[in-house]
């Protein structure tokens, strides 16, 4: 990853000829480019990513032992043609979903905003699902039951660990098979000042249990979260 000088190079082969697979960082989202392109220029690279993408391709490589042929990085995409999105919240959004699927040690989920005129969740960003599958994530509303929904409407995480004897799940256990996914925790994005502003999930492909620390680590990435976007709301306003 980002660095200066040609350190690693050695290894790099040293890793291909014991038929390992290994990872370079892009230049785009390097600080420094050299050692990257120092093991790129040996050939045996086999993926070159960006930054936020080598940590879920790690999970999927060694966590839940896909192939590397399987295992495709998938970008965080807008998909709801229903907000207008400035630029810099669109990047803002992806780089704090890209941080909660890193530190959930996982590959996929998404950021709802809410939408106090209408009494709906729109989906902002996503990442790890088929986004021509998905038309029933772009608008959530109230009267649905899912974990997002619930957690809005409680304040509070929900946490569903295993959706297969999850009773309240029952109902979106045809979704969640269909997208792989075996676990989820959609947790509320509220300001310091107490506005709810919308919503973000992570889901698993195994059973998935949250120890306390990681419980505290997810509530401060919501508040923070919730504040980024709060202050673009309101230089929106503005």
């Amino acid at each position: 990853m980002t660095g200066t000088g040609k350190g690693g190079a050695e290894g790099v082969r040293a890793v291909s000829e014991q038929h390992g697979i290994v990872l370079a960082q892009d230049q785009a989202s390097s600080v420094a480019y050299g050692m990257p392109e120092a093991a790129i220029a040996t050939g045996c690279v086999n993926r070159v990513l960006s930054r936020e993408a080598i940590a879920p391709l790690l999970v999927s490589l060694v966590c839940e032992g896909n192939p590397l042929s399987q295992a495709q990085p998938k970008k965080v995409t807008p998909l709801n043609t229903q907000l207008r999105l400035s630029p810099m919240l669109q990047d803002a959004l992806e780089n704090l979903l890209e941080r909660a699927i890193a530190m959930h040690r996982t590959d996929m989920g998404y950021i709802h905003l809410f939408n106090r005129d209408t009494c709906t969740l729109l989906l902002a960003v996503q990442r790890g699902f088929d986004a021509g599958s998905i038309d029933n994530l772009q608008t959530v509303s109230l009267a649905e039951h899912s974990p997002c929904i619930r957690a809005l409407r409680s304040g509070e995480t929900v946490i569903i660990e295993d959706i297969e004897v999850d009773p309240k799940f029952a109902p979106h256990r045809a979704i969640a098979a269909a997208q792989g996914y075996r676990a989820v925790q959609s947790t509320p994005l509220t300001t310091r000042q107490g506005t709810l502003v919308g919503v973000l999930s992570t889901h698993f492909r195994q059973p998935r249990r949250f120890l306390p620390w990681e419980m505290r680590l997810l509530d401060m990435h919501a508040r923070h979260a919730a504040d980024v976007i709060e202050l673009f709301e309101s230089e929106k306003v503005g």
